[in-house]
């Protein structure tokens, strides 16, 4: 069984406040959120040995949305549960080998 990977350090404030500097009104929780979800599926993949798609997951904590007006909590949320459900789909098929 491949060894999981660690987890990535993303600073919570800084995300906030770039977002929030920007025009974003996601919460600092939802940030948090989204940095947990990251690192508790990066763990998954690596002892699955999975590879999910990730883009905007990553996209936003790399600070990397263009249009900081959509970093809401709603966009957040829809970022979780798209990644999740690939997640999810991605584990079944897998189990499914």
């Amino acid at each position: 069984m491949p060894e999981a990977s660690s987890t990535t350090n993303y600073d919570v404030d800084d995300i906030y406040n770039y977002y929030v500097s920007k025009g974003g009104t996601a919460s600092k929780q939802k940030v948090q959120d989204l940095i947990d979800y990251k690192n508790n599926s990066s763990r998954v993949t690596a002892i699955l040995n999975l590879t999910v798609d990730s883009y905007w997951v990553d996209q936003v904590l790399n600070k990397e949305v263009p249009n900081a007006q959509k970093f809401t909590d709603s966009f957040i949320d829809r970022i979780i549960t798209t990644s999740g459900n690939s997640l999810v789909t991605t584990t079944n098929s897998k189990i499914d080998d």
